[in-house]
């Protein structure tokens, strides 16, 4: 949590709130700054301060709050965050996801096939969208942050993370760039934005790039003047290919994305799945979860913010949902072998309430195609959660692709 106060004296502040009369505001904001997997949290508390204070110097100059949304500027920006990572740091991340203490590959820093799961790339983008979120103030007109939610997300793996050297760390670069802001419907519809963001994640010492995310937030209630006109769910932009998931590493500025509009609808979920895991979320995972990924946000732990959100209980934050589906994934259709993943990308459509010990179930499906020169699996699934109170499945997870090398290997089934 961060805590800033702020003198604006006859000037305007970057919330587009005035000063009156030589009376100043005295603005004190408390804003919870780490990425939403649900929604955000930002309270705003504003005072009077009824001592006048005399005028701004003459050569200081305030930003203005933005009246439209200006891309040909919004693309050319960017956040750098820097970022790190121990043995600890993947032990803690694959006990986060479930896997089992007794799977030594996992989390037994000493075994010759120890690594990170598949999704542990995604913790890489969370950091650096905190520092995007706080951009947005600046870049939508009447943006809100907790009316900022985390819709959709795509994650291709370019390497396998290095393991550190005893007692040492990784140290990782990410890099943020907004691609696309895109109407969520008709312009001038008052539904809001979908923010895309690209996050491309180096070693620092190589400068090898280890992975790209793409996150999508949805901002609602926002005027949408300046934003790119709605994606039409036919465009290709929201195939179900898996070529998107699969391509060489390219600038993340880039806006062919997946993610640009609402993924197309799975034609296999039509039949019965071809297999099915389940995972029983639990308080603990919340907290651990919270721990081994720097997602601090109290939405997720604690009871009174879920509560004043609207929602029943903490909610498990979205990566971590998604990160099981992918671990269930790589278990199902590689027999856990995490080199076999070559990139997944989903939409997260409602929460799980950990706090409640909800049972997730992850619903998959296999089929086979060509990506360029190598053939891949492709992997559709979906998650959903047993909702007792109305007796009917609630989807968490929707959309999902999960992509697999090779087609003739041992991974073969």
């Amino acid at each position: 949590m961060r805590s800033t106060e702020n003198d604006y004296s006859d000037a305007t502040s970057q919330h587009g709130m005035y000063a009156r009369g030589g009376r100043a505001m005295h603005i004190t904001r408390l804003e919870y700054i780490t990425p939403l997997n649900s929604t955000w949290l930002s309270t705003f508390v504003l005072k009077l301060d009824l001592h006048p204070h005399p005028p701004a110097p003459q050569n200081q100059t305030f930003t203005m709050p933005p009246t439209i949304i200006d891309l040909p500027s919004i693309r050319i920006r960017s956040w750098t965050q820097s970022s790190s990572y121990t043995v600890s740091s993947l032990i803690s991340y694959n006990l986060a996801l479930g896997a089992p203490g007794t799977s030594l590959p996992l989390v037994y820093e000493s075994h010759p096939s120890f690594h990170a799961l598949p999704s542990f790339g995604c913790v890489h983008a969370i950091a650096a969208m905190g520092s995007v979120h706080t951009a947005l103030f600046d870049l939508i007109p009447g943006f809100v942050g907790h009316n900022h939610v985390h819709a959709a997300h795509s994650l291709r793996v370019l390497r396998a993370h290095p393991i550190p050297k005893a007692g040492g760390q990784v140290k990782l670069e990410t890099t943020a760039r907004i691609t696309d802001i895109a109407a969520r419907g008709e312009e001038g519809a008052g539904k809001g934005v979908n923010v895309l963001v690209a996050l491309e994640t180096r070693v620092v010492d190589s400068g090898e790039v280890l992975c790209v995310n793409e996150w999508t937030g949805a901002v609602l209630g926002v005027p949408d003047t300046g934003a790119s006109p709605r994606v039409s769910s036919s465009s290709s932009l929201s195939s179900s290919s898996s070529s998107s998931l699969t391509s060489s590493p390219s600038s993340p500025s880039s806006s062919s994305s997946p993610l640009s509009a609402k993924p197309a609808n799975l034609s296999s979920t039509k039949r019965k799945p071809d297999k099915i895991l389940a995972h029983r979320t639990s308080p603990a995972q919340a907290a651990l979860y919270r721990a081994a990924s720097g997602d601090f946000n109290p939405l997720h732990i604690d009871p009174a913010t879920a509560s004043a959100a609207g929602f029943p209980a903490p909610l498990l934050t979205g990566t971590c949902t998604l990160g099981i589906g992918v671990r269930h994934v790589v278990e199902a259709f590689a027999r856990g072998d995490a080199g076999l993943f070559m990139g997944v990308r989903a939409r997260l459509v409602r929460p799980v309430f950990a706090a409640l010990g909800e049972e997730v179930r992850t619903e998959m499906w296999e089929e086979e195609e060509e990506v360029g020169r190598e053939k891949a699996r492709r992997v559709e699934f979906r998650m959903v959660v047993r909702d007792e109170g109305k007796g009917a499945d609630r989807v968490v997870v929707d959309g999902g692709v999960v992509v697999l090398r090779g087609g003739d290997g041992e991974a073969k089934l």
